[in-house]
């Protein structure tokens, strides 16, 4: 089944998280979306931003991190 997700509702989420936390566009959408959606963010450990795990935390984003080579 295919979702395709719409993020006009949380441009302004994403937009204040990029500004906040310095982060490019791209990053500000993923945690844009885990935020309005109630989904937890799925990563692989190397690609991990330095200050993701912070800033999952303050903004209450559950963030799952998996070994580089682990199946999903």
């Amino acid at each position: 089944m295919l979702h395709v997700l719409d993020p006009r509702p949380y441009t302004g989420l994403a937009t204040r998280l990029k500004i906040e936390y310095r982060l490019n566009m791209i990053v500000a959408d993923l945690l844009g979306a885990a935020i309005h959606h109630r989904v937890p963010i799925l990563v692989a450990e190397g690609n991990v931003g330095q200050h993701w795990p912070e800033i999952c935390d303050l903004e209450q984003i559950e963030l799952r991190i998996t070994a580089q080579d682990a199946e999903v």
